[in-house]
């Protein structure tokens, strides 16, 4: 038997639940759904939400090296630490120089 809602339906219902305040019992009454069915839904989404991430630890045998940079003639080493975003603003205002 198909589904009456596709997938996106239900994550959309879903956030809706959690954005009510009502329990699921009264959400559900409201929209005509039976409470095991989208229970099962929550369950489904919470279990294809946790296999999307996975936590990873890395291990760095040696410090990061520093960017070396050469721009205009002004070099520069910028540390391992410091933000891509960071890099991008130092070299807009080099030049301009």
């Amino acid at each position: 038997m198909k589904s009456k809602y596709t997938l996106e339906e239900r994550k959309q219902l879903v956030i809706e639940q959690q954005k009510s305040g009502l329990t699921i019992t009264e959400f559900t009454k409201q929209k005509n759904i039976k409470q095991t069915t989208f229970q099962n839904w929550l369950r489904r989404l919470k279990e294809t939400e946790s296999e999307k991430f996975v936590k990873v630890k890395l291990k760095s045998e040696k410090p990061l090296e520093p960017t070396l940079l050469m721009i205009n003639s002004i070099k520069l080493e910028i540390p391992a630490t410091v933000s891509s975003s960071k890099i991008a603003q130092i070299i807009s205002v080099i030049r301009e120089i």
